[in-house]
Formats: C-alpha cells, structure tokens, sequence
C-alpha cells in the first residue's frame, strides 16, 4: 500500500509543469531608454527593474507646460509566459499576452479588451514605433531616444 502512495506521488509530481520564468532583460532590454516623440509632446521612460526581473515604463505628455504622467507600464513574466501591462489609474490595470517578439520588436495582444486588442513596439536604431490598434482603428506613435 505504502508504494502505491509513493508511485502516486512521484507520478503528479512528473506530471506538473514545471513553471518557467522567462529572462525579460535578455528579451526587453532594447526598450530600455527615455523615448519622446517628434514633437516633444509626449514620451516613454523605461527602466529595468532587476531584483522583481521587469521592465517598468512610464508614459507622459505636457498639458499646459507641465508634464503629466499619463500611464504606467510593464513588461513582465508570469508563470511561462511574457506579459506587456497597461495602468492608465482608470481602472484596473490591462494585461497584454506577447505573443511575437525578435530582435528590437514585439507584438502583445487581449482579445478582450476594446482598445486596443493589439500593441506594437518596434526600434530601429534610435527610433521606436508604438502601435495602438484594433480591428477598426490603428493609433501609430513615433518616439526618438533622448
């Protein structure tokens, strides 16, 4: 009886996958910049935060002569899977599964979200496009590192 327990647990335990956390420097690192747009009138500021392994942005614009910051932003890993997250404080933050990422680029997507389903970040040398889309609108920012 005793090794029927045994042979049960070691079964579950083979059974369980294994949970994987993914290297989000290794994978992210090229975001890692302040970027503001052509016109001066908004930007992104993105640091790696190396003991919780993340990239945290921060997105802002100037209203009136002051600059406010507008959303909070990650880049993380849960379980085996990388995530872009959005806060923009009016409600819950929105979880974005990656779902295609190179060198310099990456695509995340929420089918359930309205807008958008889809973001898109893509560098080129100092120059970093954002895109904001769903099926019926597409909302392209053009950054420039500081």
């Amino acid at each position: 009886m005793r090794n029927i327990g045994i042979i049960g647990l070691v079964l579950f335990i083979a059974s369980c996958k294994p949970v994987v956390k993914l290297p989000v420097e290794e994978e992210f690192g090229w975001l890692e910049a302040n970027w503001v747009s052509t016109d001066g009138k908004m930007g992104e500021d993105w640091t790696y935060i190396s003991a919780e392994d993340r990239l945290e942005g921060s997105g802002w614009e100037l209203q009136s002569g002051d600059t406010v910051q507008t959303e909070i932003m990650q880049i993380l890993s849960r379980r085996d899977k990388l995530f872009f997250m959005a806060d923009t404080g009016e409600g819950s933050p929105v979880y974005f599964e990656i779902t295609e990422k190179g060198s310099g680029y990456f695509v995340a997507g929420n089918p359930f979200h309205d807008f958008p389903t889809r973001i898109e970040y893509r560098r080129t040398g100092d120059r970093l496009n954002a895109t904001a889309a769903n099926d019926d609108r597409t909302v392209n920012f053009v950054f420039v590192r500081k």
